[in-house]
């Protein structure tokens, strides 16, 4: 799996359009020969903008409009992360509740 962080993170970036509502999505790679879980969608990248209407005379501004779109770039919590709270949620919160009754 790749070994490089993003921002020195447990993150890595990859090239897809990640739109709202994918977050918690999986993301398979091909690794030797089989598909594993390269981890899941946490986030995606976007770049804001701002337009301006102009009065044909160029004197004044009538209106500043902001927008953002998406930049096709996606971050990604790697598997090795998933793992450790998967486990740190068993560990906390499912075995504890078991061990009460």
């Amino acid at each position: 799996m790749p070994n490089v962080d993003f921002n020195g993170k447990g993150q890595i970036v990859i090239d897809a359009q990640i739109f709202y509502g994918s977050s918690g999505s999986p993301v398979f790679v091909p690794w030797h020969g089989k598909y594993s879980l390269l981890g899941v969608v946490s986030q995606t990248m976007w770049r804001s903008s701002q337009i301006e209407i102009l009065s044909t005379n160029m004197s004044q501004n009538l209106a500043k409009y902001g927008f953002r779109e998406i930049v096709g770039l996606g971050i990604v919590v790697k598997q090795r992360h998933v793992q450790e709270l998967i486990h740190y949620a068993v560990q906390k919160f499912i075995r504890r509740t078991f061990l009460s009754f």
